[in-house]
């Protein structure tokens, strides 16, 4: 157990998968996914997996981020690559520019988003299945106490 789930733990926090599909459709594009973070949460992990790896005729590039850095956990991975159907990646893998050691601990006091896109060119397939899996805790509200001095 990581020291954050640990923390989360004792917080009486509530711990949420979240999972979201991408599928490629035939189309050269953007394929855009969002999973909503609620107030007072905690973000403890972010997952990329393929069933399949995505198939358009020039490239398919992944970035992960949230609302304010579109790249922050995941920058230019090729999909086409990898991470191999039935394997993940996440961002202390490497695969993309930043690693999540790098990153401070996500705290989103007024909720956010974590945004996953692909985007193709070239000629498309119908191949690319992938899921983006955000671990995250909700945790209590945080009530100011006074303190005399």
């Amino acid at each position: 157990m990581s020291i954050l789930q640990s923390l989360a733990s004792e917080w009486a926090a509530q711990i949420v998968c979240a999972v979201a599909d991408v599928n490629e459709d035939g189309a050269a594009g953007t394929y855009t996914v969002k999973v909503p973070l609620p107030e007072n949460t905690l973000l403890l992990n972010v997952i990329w997996s393929n069933d399949v790896l995505w198939g358009a005729g020039t490239s398919a590039t992944l970035n992960v981020g949230d609302d304010t850095d579109a790249a922050l956990f995941m920058n230019a991975v090729d999909v086409k690559a990898g991470p191999a159907a039935g394997r993940s990646l996440t961002p202390a893998q490497g695969e993309g520019s930043m690693l999540f050691a790098d990153v401070a601990p996500g705290f989103y006091p007024d909720g956010g988003n974590v945004i996953a896109e692909v985007v193709t060119v070239g000629a498309d397939s119908s191949l690319g299945r992938s899921h983006l899996t955000v671990i995250y805790a909700v945790m209590p509200p945080i009530h100011p106490v006074a303190v005399k001095v």
